[in-house]
């Protein structure tokens, strides 16, 4: 495994944190802001349209979507011509396309896709507008590579104070560390953005993007993902 490749793993192994977590001893604000989100029903993928696309220091990717069509062709490549597709693109592309059985709350903000300590969360910065949580997240329930990475981040939950729902996620390193011998990692910081969708009950995703730069056998690595939803309809009455 080449030391680029390497940082995709663990860019990968922290997007996909998902233990659960108890909603015991959640601050009030929280609190309504999930309840919300668990008194709506999973979003079937039928339900959406939208433009996808992901950025990969000097390479894109276009994609569109469209669940009301027959599943294989739900995927529409907008930006290459897919038999020309190879490297990280193609990864990315089957990854996408690629769909599975497992339940999904579509482009809204989904609790479960985080792990953390309840008990942690603390109030850490508030305007006339939002209000900013800390967390940290569960060592615990965390398994193999992961429970060695997420000891080094933290995390952030910014709600909209007047709506109590969550507008923004973020999980970053606050200060460099080491996952194996061979990498340090100077910066990490992945950033979830929520926006209202007319008609749509829940903010829904517009935009994620991470960010890593590291270092290893004095050579320095950087590299920065942003996937982005445009043209988003949510189809569900």
């Amino acid at each position: 495994m080449t030391i680029r490749t390497s940082l995709l793993a663990l860019a990968a192994s922290a997007c996909l944190i998902t233990p659960a977590f108890a909603q015991d001893m959640l601050p009030a604000p929280i609190q309504s802001a999930f309840d919300k989100i668990e008194a709506q029903p999973v979003s079937d993928r039928e339900d959406w349209r939208f433009t996808m696309t992901f950025r990969l220091e000097d390479e894109e990717l276009v994609g569109r979507y469209d669940g009301t069509l027959a599943e294989d062709e739900r995927w529409t490549l907008v930006s290459h011509d897919e038999a020309s597709l190879e490297g990280g693109l193609a990864e990315v592309w089957s990854e996408f396309t690629t769909e599975d059985e497992d339940d999904s709350n579509g482009l809204f903000f989904d609790p479960e896709e985080i792990g953390f300590l309840s008990s942690s969360l603390e109030l850490v910065d508030e305007t006339a507008d939002n209000l900013t949580y800390g967390f940290v997240l569960d060592e615990a329930q965390a398994e193999g590579e992961d429970a060695e990475f997420v000891q080094y981040l933290r995390g952030e939950l910014h709600l909209d104070r007047d709506e109590e729902q969550v507008r923004r996620m973020r999980l970053y390193a606050p200060e460099s560390f080491k996952p194996n011998f061979a990498v340090r990692v100077r910066e990490f910081e992945m950033v979830q953005e929520y926006t209202d969708l007319e008609g749509a009950p829940l903010p829904v995703l517009t935009r994620m993007s991470q960010t890593i730069r590291a270092s290893a056998m004095m050579q320095s690595f950087e590299q920065i993902m942003v996937l982005e939803f445009s043209d988003i309809e949510y189809l569900a009455e």
